[in-house]
């Protein structure tokens, strides 16, 4: 019973971790976007399923105009950021440091809603945020 309540209390920590949301940090959630085959109908992917989670997280700090992407592993990857009349508005490349985490500056664009993609090999992820 003790394992049980130890295994519970540890499991509850991490969840509590996951919701914990710094000032001035806003999640931007992102989804993998299907590929296209056959005609624009989406097929079958050998990679990660529509309803897993990302292998990134990104989070919109206001306070430095910049996103902030963490990962698990030494990456690298592509992104495009897009406006509202889907137009790119910035693009490029990083690499993610030892400790997993590397930063978009965000400080040329305008307030608005912009779409972001991430392309890390095969897998493209896209989410959305917004500057005030």
């Amino acid at each position: 019973m003790k394992k049980l309540l130890s295994i519970l209390a540890i499991l509850l920590v991490f969840v509590m971790q996951s919701f914990t949301l710094v000032p001035g940090m806003t999640p931007v959630l992102l989804h993998l976007k299907e590929p296209k085959i056959n005609a624009g109908m989406p097929g079958s992917s050998r990679s990660l399923g529509s309803g897993m989670e990302a292998t990134i997280e990104v989070y919109l700090n206001e306070t430095s105009d910049s996103l902030l992407l963490y990962s698990p592993s030494e990456l690298t990857c592509s992104y495009n950021i897009y406006d509202v009349d889907e137009l790119e508005v910035c693009n490029g490349n990083v690499t993610f440091s030892e400790q997993g985490e590397t930063s978009i500056y965000l400080g040329t664009l305008d307030e608005g809603t912009y779409s972001l993609t991430l392309e890390i090999d095969t897998l493209i992820y896209v989410g959305e945020f917004e500057i005030y």
